[in-house]
């Protein structure tokens, strides 16, 4: 049991619990102060140990209850008075387990523990017979606080997935768990602020030794700084690992778990099919959707690509036009060039993307396009060496339609868009919602078609365009295009498309646009 004294109403209180190995049942109850506990006194606090309740106990309010293996809090802003007592107990075997607690003015996760981003699942980018590439997105309280650095840890074995740091501490331990310091992980400030005596408390525990082999054969762990994105090796082949990463906190060595993944490395006589790209050419493919469920990942189903430069070269352009849906979950690739990892990023949907490596002669680049959503993604890839024979239009950074709504009138609205630097072709289309061009899905209230975004002026009908122009501008505060769009009808809505023209035909789509003409002039 734990004892919480806060003597204040309208108190912040917030506290976290983390299961070290088994799972934990707690509950948090609270009873009135004792009356000698409240206004009189010498104020002095009584050492940790000799705090306890009453024989005669006033009546208790359950706050909040938990049962599971996972990191769990309770945080109220204004908390009443009260003795507030915590009880943890281990249904299934001796473990062991960390407890924090804050009556501070602002107990936000950011102020102690790490904030995880909001896609906080990891990424399976490459899987080989005996190593494993993983990314994740980086916890929030970098970009928050330039003063603290969040330090990444990951852990890989072939039992489970484990939820929390101390947790992965026990796993890379050996023989029964040693018991922790009721104290443990109470910094000074909150301990003693909670009214706690501070001789019993421990050192905070040093951040976690970085290990690049594992104590045993079948776990590995190590701690990368600011990295994310680590390649597990020496793995053995046709076994399945399970994979966790967790964010820690240098300045008070808290942490918090990612969402675990899984896979399988490829067995010795597995064989995985590689795509040839053809320098200058569009490649298009299908990323089959990724098996199991969001705890789990299962391995991550994707496509491997090699581009073999013919003639020596200083870069080397990689294209990437995805064609599923704006709202789409985005696809991940990553590149290698000789095996070596030099780029890994998230494809936005829906989008264009091109990514720019430095070259080194005779190299061999791989490309892993890996997909975590539950339907198929299409995606057309190309990679050239020579900068003129870019098959792709250049896009800009925004890619939206702007609509002058002051200019909007019931036969016509006036739109602009920004342009990129070199010179292309830009096609304005207007299509009434409830048709859909060809190629497309349903029309109503959508933007686009569901696979619009591959689709470009070729599928479109005459009687939708509105012009169709080449611009360039070395000033980018002049690379914009307006154009008004006549011979509407009044009070009906339309979806304008501008597509960007490479002089190789391949075009890419900007933001659809809705407007709707006024319904009185």
């Amino acid at each position: 049991r734990f004892y919480l004294v806060v003597e204040e109403d309208n108190t912040p209180l917030w506290l976290v619990l983390t299961p070290c190995d088994a799972s934990l049942e707690w509950t948090l109850r609270v009873e009135d102060l004792p009356e000698e506990a409240s206004g009189g006194g010498s104020g002095d606090s009584e050492p940790f140990r000799a705090q306890q309740p009453e024989s005669r106990r006033p009546a208790s309010e359950e706050l909040h209850s938990y049962r599971g293996n996972s990191m769990e809090s309770y945080a109220v802003h204004s908390a009443n008075s009260g003795l507030y007592i915590l009880e943890v107990f281990s249904p299934e075997r001796d473990t062991s387990f960390k407890v924090y607690a804050s009556t501070a003015s602002s107990p936000g996760v950011g102020d102690s523990y790490p904030q995880l981003p909001a896609d906080s699942r990891l990424d399976v980018t490459w899987v080989g017979r005996s190593a494993v590439t993983l990314s994740w997105k980086s916890s929030w309280t970098t970009a928050l606080s330039k003063d603290t650095a969040v330090r990444y840890c990951l852990l890989a074995n072939r039992d489970h997935n484990v939820k929390s740091l101390c947790g992965a501490e026990t796993k890379l331990g050996s023989g029964p768990v040693p018991p922790v310091p009721l104290a443990r992980d109470l910094n000074p400030y909150d301990f003693a602020y909670l009214g706690f005596s501070t001789d019993l408390l421990p050192r905070a525990p040093p951040p976690p030794a970085v290990s690049h082999g594992p104590s045993r054969s079948d776990v590995f762990f190590t701690c990368l700084d600011d990295k994310t994105v680590y390649t597990v090796s020496e793995l053995k082949p046709d076994t399945q690992y399970y994979f966790d990463v967790f964010a820690v906190n240098p300045r008070t060595n808290m942490s918090v778990s990612y969402i675990g993944t899984f896979v399988r490395t490829k067995s010795d006589g597995q064989a995985e099919k590689v795509t040839e790209l053809k320098d200058g050419k569009v490649t298009e493919l299908t990323v089959k959707p990724r098996g199991g469920d969001r705890e789990g990942g299962g391995g991550g189903a994707g496509k491997n690509l090699r581009f073999r430069p013919v003639s020596s070269h200083q870069h080397v352009l990689f294209s990437f036009h995805t064609c599923q849906a704006a709202n789409a979950i985005p696809l991940r690739v990553a590149i290698r060039r000789d095996g070596k990892l030099i780029s890994s990023v998230s494809l936005p949907a829906g989008g264009l993307r091109h990514l720019r490596v430095r070259g080194r002669p005779k190299a061999v680049y791989t490309v892993r396009v890996s997909g975590n959503a539950a339907v198929a993604g299409t995606l057309r890839v190309s990679a050239t060496s020579r900068p003129g024979k870019q098959p792709f239009p250049e896009l800009p950074d925004d890619t939206r339609i702007k609509v002058f709504d002051r200019l909007r009138a019931c036969n016509a609205v006036t739109v602009a868009w920004l342009c990129a630097p070199e010179r292309q072709k830009y096609c304005l289309y207007k299509r009434p919602v409830g048709a859909a061009p060809k190629g497309g899905g349903g029309g109503g209230a959508a933007a686009s078609p569901p696979l619009g975004a591959c689709f470009g002026p070729e599928s479109r009908k005459k009687s939708e365009k509105v012009l169709c122009k080449e611009f360039s501008s070395a000033d980018p505060r002049r690379s914009v295009l307006a154009q008004t769009v006549r011979g509407l009808e009044p009070g009906r809505a339309y979806v304008l498309d501008v597509y960007a023209m490479a002089p190789g035909g391949e075009a890419a789509r900007y933001q659809s646009r809705m407007v709707t003409t006024r319904s009185r002039c």
